[in-house]
């Protein structure tokens, strides 16, 4: 698995849609990268092949986190990565 921020229109659409997320949550952070209050350079997903399996808003808080069901190892990974990238 990498770590690495939106890219591409298919991995946005992906954080957009995740399955571990609400509709609500996810249809809210859907608009703000719609409006433009958020940009790709702000999400940073954890990603295998062409499948993600978290994302993670990297402003001053860390926001909309969602996990797919993946090892708490990897997980732990990918938090403190979302720190070190906010400090």
């Amino acid at each position: 698995m990498e770590i690495k921020i939106v890219s591409t229109k298919d991995e946005l659409f992906a954080v957009c849609h995740m399955a571990a997320s609400s509709n609500a949550q996810n249809e809210a952070l859907s608009e703000e990268f719609h409006r433009g209050s958020l940009n790709m350079e702000d999400c940073l997903i954890l990603k295998e092949g062409q499948r993600i399996y978290g994302r993670i808003i990297l402003n001053r808080y860390l926001t909309y986190l969602t996990l797919e069901k993946i090892p708490v190892e990897r997980a732990v990974g990918f938090l403190k990565e979302a720190c070190n990238r906010i400090r």
